[in-house]
């Protein structure tokens, strides 16, 4: 995820929420303009992150007079000497033609450092004669919206320039991405990386909000990793801990935390850690849930996440008209075990079938917890038009579920380490390509895989009806091997994937379109 900064608190912002790249400009009212040799040295000088500097003398069209090359040469020389990593350019003919000339030089200046193509590739007047001639020019990559205002408008033909561009070139889409629509994005056009601006990053703050966090931030909760206890750690508020911790209450009430989940979601239980919280867990919890409407999420106001922080009345207003205290209760006032190791870990299940959008996590009265999670079914949101679209099968985003499978010694099927496993597809649909990633796995991939599928409402392995939709093939260490050939395209609604004789793949991509019939309207 490439994430573009204007400021020193965008780029901190940006490396918060898990940016791999930069893209360092001044400007970005103006799409960006060429950042200040002391933005790069500053960040270079707090963080490992790769930055790449946007070499653009001024706002307006793409199309270059010799005194305006030869100062961006200069300002890309200069920041070269601070330490850019790579640098991002775009120069246009006045007949909306790649600027060869000019181009070529800066590719020549950058000294073998990668440089993007920017977004004067949407105003070429052929896209694909284009995306050859940045290929031959020497760019590492081509950001492109599909000449379209937007990324998500533009998906037919940046998923064309994909395809076209194959291994040789990066396509990168950009503008409009969110949260919300980058894994569609990212399936419809297998794109492998994404630009977005630092004012719509990707992070856990838009994800949730609290009453306060006094001890500890509720971002924590979310966390991947396992909780840590750390002996000599403090902050000014107190003892430092790796989770959620509330002040004690000296005012009636109780605390909470409002938490969007990923998709929309049948939610099946939960798991809570209580992690190193002995005496100061939260004696109590439970769970409420609703599925808000667009509009409804809009009103979130925008979350503060500090230690000692408590939300601001307006906030609380805001938050109040949600009336999230009348949502539907899906876990009961339940007690919770301190967090010793033999006590920390409890789980919950959850009898509702209705979808959720957005948890609220109650704490009685206050106290703390290391991590919140929870499981359950994505329920896809595809529209009827949408069906034009390929996406990945079989990916959990899009409603795919494994049912069964023969092994897990090393982990769960999700992760793919197994000799069979069957998954449901989360739409009938036909396939056109299968990937199977063995990446990491050297001394431990399977020799081979084999692909079986049928359309059946309820399957188990004992089913004899399997057709087979990709023939046993030979596979390679720390990978990615794509199939196009494939036997009965179906439509199908689960598969068997058979890996000989064990062994492990990272991860399994089943390309399709879903049949229309799939759809209704949740």
């Amino acid at each position: 995820m490439e994430i573009c900064i204007d400021s020193i608190a965008s780029a901190k912002n940006a490396i918060k929420g898990g940016a791999s790249r930069l893209e360092a400009c001044s400007a970005l009212s103006e799409d960006g303009l060429t950042p200040t040799p002391g933005l790069i040295r500053f960040i270079k000088n707090f963080s490992k992150v790769p930055v790449h500097a946007m070499i653009r003398i001024r706002a307006g069209n793409f199309v270059y007079t010799e005194e305006e090359k030869e100062a961006m040469l200069y300002d890309l020389q200069i920041l070269d000497s601070v330490g850019a990593d790579g640098f991002v350019f775009g120069a246009l003919n006045p007949d909306f033609t790649v600027d060869e000339d000019i181009c070529r030089e800066v590719i020549k200046a950058a000294k073998c450092k990668p440089v993007t193509f920017h977004r004067a590739f949407d105003e070429v007047k052929n896209p694909l004669a284009a995306l050859e001639k940045v290929i031959s020019l020497g760019f590492s990559r081509v950001l492109t919206s599909g000449q379209k205002n937007t990324a998500p408008e533009g998906l037919e033909m940046i998923t064309e320039l994909v395809k076209a561009a194959g291994d040789r070139i990066v396509v990168m889409p950009g503008s409009g991405i969110t949260p919300d629509n980058i894994l569609l994005i990212k399936d419809a056009t297998r794109a492998r990386e994404f630009h977005a601006s630092a004012k719509i990053r990707v992070d856990l703050d838009d994800k949730l909000n609290s009453t306060h966090d006094w001890f500890a931030v509720a971002e924590n909760l979310l966390k991947d990793e396992e909780p840590v206890w750390q002996e000599e750690a403090y902050t000014e508020f107190g003892k430092w801990m790796d989770g959620w911790e509330t002040r004690r209450r000296r005012s009636a009430g109780h605390d909470w935390a409002i938490i969007a989940l990923g998709h929309r979601s049948i939610v099946k239980g939960f798991y809570v850690d209580t992690g190193y919280f002995t005496g100061n867990h939260a004696p109590r919890f439970s769970i409420q849930a609703a599925r808000l409407a667009e509009n409804e999420i809009s009103s979130f106001p925008i979350r503060n996440s500090q230690l000692g922080n408590a939300a601001s009345m307006e906030a609380r207003m805001q938050i109040a008209r949600l009336k999230s205290e009348n949502w539907t209760t899906i876990v009961p006032q339940t007690e919770l075990q301190p967090g010793y190791e033999a006590t920390r870990r409890q789980n919950f299940n959850s009898t509702s079938t209705e979808q959720w959008t957005h948890l609220r996590l109650n704490l009685f009265p206050d106290g703390g917890i290391a991590r919140l999670r929870a499981y359950g079914l994505i329920i896809p949101q595809f529209k009827p038009r949408e069906f034009a679209v390929r996406i990945d099968l079989v990916a959990q985003q899009n409603g795919g579920v494994c049912e069964e499978y023969s092994n897990a010694h090393y982990g769960h099927p999700r992760n793919l380490i197994n000799e069979w496993a069957i998954f449901r597809l989360g739409y009938v649909g036909t396939v056109d390509t299968i990937e199977v990633d063995t990446a990491h796995f050297r001394g431990n991939f399977p020799d081979s895989v084999k692909v079986e599928g049928t359309l059946a409402p309820d399957v188990t392995s004992k089913s004899l009806n399997w057709k087979t939709i990709l023939p046993t093939q030979k596979l390679s260490p720390n990978r990615s091997h794509v199939y196009t050939s494939i036997t009965w395209p179906g439509p199908v609604s689960h598969i068997r994937i058979i890996i000989s004789p064990d062994g492990g793949i990272s991860r399994f991509r089943f390309w399709g379109h879903p049949e229309n019939e799939n759809f209704k309207d949740n």
